[in-house]
């Protein structure tokens, strides 16, 4: 859950215990006096990749990941200068086998955002996650902004946020 608030958007989290939800609550820490948004969970869980415009970013919204260790979630840490870079990364979605990472820029000068696809280029996790050079997803992107890629469980759909309408408004894309 994201939280838009005076001094920022804060990520939350609320747990499903198989009747109700908990109350959400902050992931303090992840949560910063700056933006942290657009949350996405690996498969497995143990991974919370989001973006903020945090102070040490390389542009306006960076992507950064957290690991739960089975007890709380460690401190955040940037996917580095081969995923970021000086415009804005966000949205990020894991692939469902976990070994790439979508996401959305305005990078290469572009005034709309693009879905992007990054494969990861490390295996083990001990190390800091490293991927290979980022590739526009032509056949998801428009000639409008494209955000927000989400994959199903299967890996085999691809839901997208897009204003390619001529009304501008965002409309869901399967």
């Amino acid at each position: 859950i994201v939280l838009e608030q005076e001094n920022g958007a804060d990520i939350f989290v609320s747990n499903w215990d198989g009747l109700a939800w908990s109350s959400p609550e902050p992931l303090s820490k992840i949560n910063t006096k700056f933006n942290e948004r657009g949350p996405s969970f690996s498969l497995s869980g143990n991974r919370l990749f989001f973006s903020s415009d945090r102070d040490g970013g390389l542009g306006g919204y960076d992507i950064y990941v957290t690991t739960f260790d089975g007890g709380k979630w460690g401190s955040p840490q940037s996917l580095g200068s081969t995923l970021n870079s000086s415009a804005n990364e966000t949205g990020p979605a894991p692939s469902m086998d976990e070994s790439g990472l979508y996401f959305s820029s305005d990078r290469e000068g572009k005034s709309d955002q693009d879905i992007f696809y990054a494969k990861l280029d490390n295996e083990d996790t001990k190390e800091a996650l490293s991927f290979l050079q980022p590739i526009a997803v032509d056949d998801l992107n428009s000639r409008s902004d494209d955000i927000q890629a989400a994959l199903t469980r299967r890996g085999s759909l691809v839901f997208m946020s897009s204003d390619r309408q001529s009304d501008s408004r965002y409309g869901v894309y399967m």
